[in-house]
């Protein structure tokens, strides 16, 4: 009779731990299935919002190039407005010349503290380009000393977001810059189609795990949305990926978030500004971590229904077998 209790109460055991032994190597396997698969979707993302990122750049820089001429041609008056006021800039009547080319167009001229000290474009009056855009403002010095014309590529407007095409002129006498900036409606069709803001969009669409995506420049600034301050975060891996190209990333485990940070490396020797830009990527890992916890859950439940039954079999059985 010991002999038959001992294989039963063995039987029992065997009957618990299997179920138990069973369960985690399920939720190890259901585990690391779920985090390659997450690892999966955040290497995706990259490559498609640098990928994207890098059309965009492309698509600009064909639109930039059609737009070359009309610029040039452009910048005739507007010299010989300097020259007519003889350096004087506030005789200067930038309404008429906005007047002669149409809406497309906004005039501009940069003293050489890099403040735009009058302009078409009034959201852009007295900008400080050596507050908001120290390294850009270094590069516009450069065109005011040397003089003559610097074209530049498409780009967002630091201020609305607003796509356009710009060109610099350094007067003669190396006080001033003069800037024409051109929004062309012909290109307006084109130019919704390869919106990041709204490509990223999609992004966020094809990753429910994707939390944000900033695009900053190599001042950490965000365009058109000065309001943005930058944490001590965002500064030191902006700098540190701007300057090294190396891909930085960060855990914030309270917030349950991801960050990472590329750079977008653009190589425009011709264009005035620097068009590399660090993208900043943000993953929300609470999902990940709830669909973990749910398997654990979900094992402890199954392993203490085996361990409960287990326990009254082995329990009933000692009884009915001591009786």
């Amino acid at each position: 009779m010991q002999i038959n209790l001992k294989h039963l109460i063995i039987s029992c055991l065997l009957f618990t731990l299997v179920p138990a032994i069973a369960q985690m190597t399920d939720y190890y396997l259901a585990k690391s299935e779920l985090e390659e698969n997450f690892e999966f979707m955040v290497s995706m993302t990259e490559e498609n919002i640098l990928g994207a990122y890098e059309l965009v750049e492309i698509s600009y820089k064909i639109l930039s190039d059609n737009l070359e001429n009309e610029m040039q041609d452009a910048f005739v008056p507007f010299l010989s407005a300097y020259k007519e006021a003889h350096g004087n800039v506030q005789d200067i009547d930038l309404s008429k010349l906005k007047e002669k080319f149409g809406d497309d167009y906004e005039f501009y001229i940069i003293n050489k503290d890099g403040v735009i000290i009058q302009t078409t474009f009034t959201k852009d009056q007295n900008l400080d380009f050596s507050k908001i855009a120290p390294d850009f403002n270094k590069k516009l010095q450069s065109i005011r000393i040397k003089g003559g014309y610097h074209g530049d590529r498409v780009t967002s407007t630091i201020k609305t977001g607003e796509v356009r095409k710009f060109g610099y002129w350094g007067t003669s006498d190396k006080k001033y810059i003069l800037e024409i900036g051109i929004a062309s409606s012909k290109f307006d069709s084109s130019l919704k189609k390869i919106d990041l803001t709204k490509i990223t969009k999609s992004f966020e669409e094809f990753n429910p795990d994707l939390k944000s995506v900033k695009v900053f420049n190599g001042d950490g600034k965000i365009f058109n949305d000065l309001k943005f301050k930058p944490s001590e975060d965002q500064i030191y891996a902006v700098n540190k990926v701007f300057l090294t190209g190396e891909r930085v990333e960060f855990k914030k485990n309270s917030l349950h978030e991801r960050i990472i940070y590329l750079k977008a490396d653009i190589d425009d020797q011709a264009s005035a500004s620097d068009g590399d830009k660090v993208i900043e990527i943000v993953f929300d890992t609470k999902g990940l971590k709830n669909k973990l916890n749910d398997i654990v859950i979900e094992q402890v439940i199954v392993t203490t229904i085996f361990t409960i039954i287990g326990s009254i079999v082995s329990l009933f059985l000692h009884r009915v077998l001591k009786f």
